[in-house]
């Protein structure tokens, strides 16, 4: 899971609900950190991407998630599944 957001505020309280032991997780604070992480990240993960930055900046982190076809997004089912077995996220 990647939250990533300028605000330290949702960051924090992102981190607070979505943080699970058995989930990596990674907290951005730009869109830089954003995509260290996305370039770092090894091939085949489920991932579930939080972007909360203007425009421009999401829309690059979003073509770096494009060009790395070796990721999985996490799709409905499996997202489900992990607040089933971690209880409610609100």
């Amino acid at each position: 899971m990647l939250v990533a957001s300028e605000d330290v505020e949702t960051r924090e309280e992102l981190a607070e609900r979505l943080d699970w032991d058995d989930v990596p997780f990674h907290l951005a604070s730009s869109a830089e950190e954003a995509l260290e992480i996305v370039f770092a990240l090894p091939s085949g993960i489920r991932l579930l991407v939080l972007l909360d930055f203007e425009r421009l900046p999401r829309a690059t982190v979003m073509d770096a998630l494009r060009a790395r076809p070796d990721l999985r997004p996490a799709v409905a089912g499996y997202l489900y599944s992990l607040v089933e077995r971690h209880g409610a996220v609100a």
